[in-house]
Parts: structure tokens; C-alpha cells; sequence
């Protein structure tokens, strides 16, 4: 079943679930907009979430806007995140990825989108260009710029090969923004740098408010040559329709919201300022971007700016992002190499990336469940990856913490090895152990410029801890009531009207994991018949004296 095209059917879709508020009363951009979103993030747990749509934003000199702020379409949940892929569950998404990694559908052209019903070029950019987007500030107070952390497109004017990333644009001026994902390990470096070889600047696509599919392909570490638009559309159940742009030779999807053109230089760069990363701590590294002229602008009647939120999570890019590295490790280890497992999963605390949850299925031998940990490490940035049973559940910290505390032993399950991964000529650390001096993760090195990096000797290797938390042995049942039990609670639950609706999590009865007989079963339905003495009668006959001089 094809997907929208755009986000407004989406929208509209949510809004029917009861997951949209709209927003109308005033609000600044600058210094309210994005509090008021986390206050959700951080105040609500992930089924209250909402989308919301800000009608009526202003910005702290107490400027209007003709565009509205969509905040939370890709993120603001698991729940919302699932829905928007037409998915009933995580593991539904996870399969949504490897159908469209495995089904790719080419984009198509079209004459005329509505991304360009509404078109600025020329002196409209220098007289109000960017400012017209209303952009928010992601955390007032240490922000020291607005960005649009949002899908560019660029591409190879002579192979004609296409990279959509999911990269940071920088506003600067009215017609003018730094960009990130033009450096070495970014795709984007593949197109700028034979445009710097040729002495010319850069074509530029930022798209705005395009449908998850895309934000998703973008967002993936998809090998360099496969289209991104070609496994969105596959995601999608239809081709993603695109117009050319107004001024640069690039496409864009015709159905997104807005669409920013421009030209990224080889030639100048300017120092970025301080923003929050997906660690949840500001990144303050002040790193030269290359400064990037914009234009045009395109984008649709009553255009909705969608923002995308990092910064300390939960947020739109941890979201993203764990979901990219969970559905690329599952069908890496699922299909391609054909491992017992069910489930993959990134939880936002950890960026989306650090830390690894895989859950195995039932019975599955222990030499296996090493292979999946060691195959895992070799295709994951992950500090930690930790394997766990079905009755696990991967969201829920708390059950993974028990199969942690009491499934595993520190001298026997837990392996500590280099991220193998990564140890090539080109990244060869012991040749340059400096290279970690400046890090996205504050706890490899310190802040280049602060006192502490003086006298940091350097990192020479990064590692990754792999956990084997599954049952090695048969454990006794897990210690709640059984289930029939506890239907019959829910039950009497129910009728007391007064009580609040219980939300069950797993687990919510007991059940056996391998040790159980028929002996301790006969006892259990006696207590349950309250006949308690019967089984001291048991018991009884059973006793012994204690041994002289002994404690037991």
C-alpha cells in the first residue's frame, strides 16, 4: 500500500488519532518555541506525546510569519515515529527498512510540484531571504546560532550519482548559511571536493519538511552510489516524485514543504558557534564550515517549517538516528547473515548509537549469541552491545538492566575489544593518536581549546564492550503471579471505577524459564486452594535434626 507524499496527509492522519495540537496563541521562536516542546520530551512519558503545529510564531524583535512550525512530526515519539511509517510496532519499522533496502523504487520527474508554488530569487533573498523561514532556536541560552538540521541533496554533475544527507545548515545571513557534511567522512565530500579539483562552487538542495521515508533514507549510512530517494520510495510503497530546481542543476521532492537552493563554496569558510549535539551536551568545538550563497527559496502555500530537534534527548535526531542504525543491524544480521534474532534497538539516551540492544531468539545457542555480539561489532559505532532473550523488552531500560544484573557475569559474559571496524590506513590511530582530540562525545577527550586538552596525551584506540545478558542454564519462573491470576486482578481492577486505567508492562504475570516440575506445582495450587497445611504435611515429613557442633 503506497504512503503519502507529503507530510500535511500525515498530519492530517495523526489528527484524526487525537496525536496533533495546534498551538494558536503567540509564540516566539527565540525563546519559547522549543521550551515549550520539551516540556513533552521531558515532562510526558512517549504515549501523551504530540505533534504540534505552532500557528502563530514571532521571533524576539517580534516578527510575524506566514509560515507555521509542524515540531515533532519525526520524532516526538516511538509511537508517533511508527504510525507516520504505517507501522503497528518497532519491529514493524524494522522491517520497513529492509523491504525498501531490498525493494528500492527510482524517483520519478515530474513538470510541477507544490514545493514550488510559491518561488524567491534574486534581490527577494537579499531583502529577506532566510529570515522569512521561521526557524527556531533549539536551546536559548547556549545556542549560538539557528540551523535546519535537514536533508541536502547534492550530486555529481559527470556520473550523475545523487547523495541525500541529513546535515546541518547553519544560518549566517539572509542569503547566506555554513554547512556541515563537507568533510571527509560525510558523503557530501565526495561532491564538493572535485568541485573545489574544478575551481567551482557546489550545488545545494535543503529540503524542508519532506515525507520520514526520506528523512530516514537520508539519515542512514547507505553505501555511496545507492540513491537514498530509490530506498525511500521502496519504504513508501510509490516513487518519490521530483521537480528540478529553480536555480541549481539538482531535483528535489515535489511534495515537501520548502526547499532552500544554493552554492556551497570551495574557496571560504567561516568558525561555527556552539549547538547542542545528540549527546545531549553543546558542542563547542569551533569548527570551519564552508559558507554556502543562497539562490532561491521555493516552498508551498502556508508552508509548515518541520524542525528537526537534537540537543539532550528524547529528540527528533536521536530517534532518527537509533531507528538507521537498529534497522541497518537488523537487516545485516536478520538477512544477510542470517542470525536468530528479533529485534534490534537504540535507545535516545544513548545518541541513537552508543549503546546496542539485540534480542535474541528463544533457544538460541550460546556460541550463537556470540557471533551475533562479535558480527555486530564489527558494523556498529556502539560503545556497548548488549544481547538479551524474548522476554526482554528492548524500550524498557529497566527489564534490560535485570537481564544485566542477573543473566550475566562480569568474568564470563562481558568481552571488551578494539572497534576493529575502524582500524584501517586510513584512519590508523597509532600513527595519530591526536585524531580523538576533538570528539562529539565529551568523554573521549576534552574540549580542544579548554586547560585539560594541554596536557591530554591523546586517545590511541576506542573500544567496544559486548555483553552477553541471556540465560546460560535453566532459571527458576519469574516471581509474579501467573497469569490467570492476574487476569482475574485486571478484572476486579476494572469494575472499581474510581481506579485509574492501568498501562501493563512486561512482564505483567510469571512464567517458567526451565526449571519448574510437578512437585513445586502441586505445592503452588495447594497454597492457591488455601490449603497451606497440606503442604506442611509435606514438608513435615521432610524435616531433619541439625548435626552437632554445625550451623546447618
Amino acid at each position: 500500500m503506497a504512503h503519502p507524499q507529503d507530510v500535511r496527509t500525515l498530519l492530517s492522519t495523526l489528527e484524526a488519532r487525537g496525536k496533533v495540537y495546534r498551538y494558536r496563541d503567540r509564540i516566539n521562536k527565540d525563546t519559547e518555541l522549543i521550551p515549550f516542546y520539551r516540556v513533552q520530551l521531558r515532562g510526558l512519558p512517549d504515549a501523551d506525546r504530540k505533534v504540534i503545529l505552532f500557528d502563530n510564531v514571532i521571533d524576539a524583535n517580534g516578527r510575524t510569519y506566514d509560515m507555521s512550525v509542524l515540531a515533532g512530526i519525526y520524532g516526538v515519539s516511538e509511537e508517533v515515529f511508527a504510525a507516520t511509517l504505517g507501522c503497528q510496532d518497532y519491529v514493524g519499522t524494522l522491517e520497513k527498512w529492509h523491504y525498501g533496502l531490498t525493494h528500492p523504487l527510482p524517483p520519478i520527474m515530474v513538470e510541477h510540484g507544490p514545493v514550488q508554488d510559491v518561488i524567491h530569487t534574486g534581490a527577494e533573498i537579499e531583502r529577506v531571504g532566510l529570515d522569512m523561514l521561521p526557524v527556531p532556536v533549539e536551546e536559548p541560552g547556549f545556542s549560538g546560532m539557528i540551523r535546519a538540521g535537514l536533508p541536502m541533496i547534492t550530486k555529481d554533475p559527470e556520473t550523475g550519482i545523487r547523495n541525500v544527507g541529513t546535515y546541518n545548515a547553519f544560518f549566517r545571513a539572509r542569503d547566506r548559511f555554513v554547512a556541515s557534511g563537507m568533510h571527509g567522512k560525510h558523503a557530501g565530500y565526495y561532491h564538493w571536493r572535485p568541485a573545489q579539483m574544478r575551481g567551482e562552487p557546489m550545488p545545494v538542495a535543503i529540503v524542508i519538511g519532506c515525507t520520514p521515508e526520506t528523512m530516514l533514507a537520508g539519515s542512514a549510512r547507505i553505501p555511496y552510489g545507492e540513491d537514498e530517494l530509490a530506498i525511500a520510495g521502496g519504504m513508501a510503497g510509490s516513487a518519490i516524485e521530483l521537480v528540478r530546481c529553480v536555480s541549481v542543476p539538482l531535483e528535489v521532492p515535489a511534495h515537501a514543504e520548502i526547499v532552500i537552493e544554493g552554492l556551497v563554496s570551495t574557496e571560504v569558510a567561516e568558525p561555527n558557534s556552539a549547538f547542542g549535539e545528540f549527546t545531549g551536551y553543546m558542542k563547542l568545538d569551533s569548527t570551519d564550515l564552508p559558507i554556502t550563497k543562497v539562490t532561491a527559496i521555493s516552498h508551498r502555500k502556508d508552508a509548515m517549517h518541520t524542525p528537526i530537534l537534537v540537543g539532550f534527548p528524547p529528540s527528533d535526531c536521536n530517534l532518527v538516528f537509533g531507528y538507521c542504525y537498529a534497522s541497518q543491524l537488523y537487516h545485516h544480521l536478520k538477512y544477510e547473515r542470517g542470525f536468530p534474532i528479533e529485534e534490534t534497538y537504540f535507545p535516545q539516551l544513548s545518541g541513537g548509537k552508543h549503546l546496542g540492544l539485540i534480542r535474541v531468539c528463544e533457544g538460541t545457542p550460546q556460541s550463537t549469541v556470540w557471533g551475533i555480539l562479535e558480527e555486530a561489532a564489527l558494523c556498529s559505532d556502539a560503545k556497548y552491545i548488549v544481547a538479551v532473550e524474548p522476554d526482554i523488552v528492548l524500550q524498557d531500560a529497566d527489564l534490560v538492566n535485570w537481564a544485566m544484573s542477573f543473566r550475566s557475569q562480569p568474568d564470563e559474559d562481558v568481552r571488551v575489544i578494539p572497534k576493529r571496524r575502524r582500524l584501517d590506513a586510513s584512519t590508523d590511530r597509532q600513527a595519530n593518536p591526536q585524531r580523538f582530540i576533538s570528539s562529539l562525545d565529551p568523554s573521549v577527550a576534552p574540549i580542544r581549546w579548554s586547560p585539560e586538552a594541554a596536557s591530554f596525551p591523546g586517545r590511541p584506540d576506542l573500544y567496544i564492550t559486548l555483553i552477553n545478558a541471556t540465560r546460560k542454564w535453566s532459571f527458576p519462573p519469574v516471581a509474579l503471579p501467573k497469569k490467570a491470576y492476574m487476569e482475574r486482578a485486571l478484572q476486579l481492577w476494572e469494575a472499581q471505577e474510581v481506579l485509574p486505567t492501568p498501562h501493563m508492562q512486561q512482564p505483567w504475570y510469571g512464567y517458567p524459564m526451565g526449571f519448574w516440575n510437578e512437585d513445586l506445582q502441586e505445592d503452588a495450587d495447594l497454597i492457591a486452594q488455601g490449603n497451606y497445611r497440606a503442604v506442611g504435611e509435606k514438608t513435615a515429613q521432610r524435616q531433619r535434626r541439625y548435626r552437632e557442633n554445625t550451623e546447618s
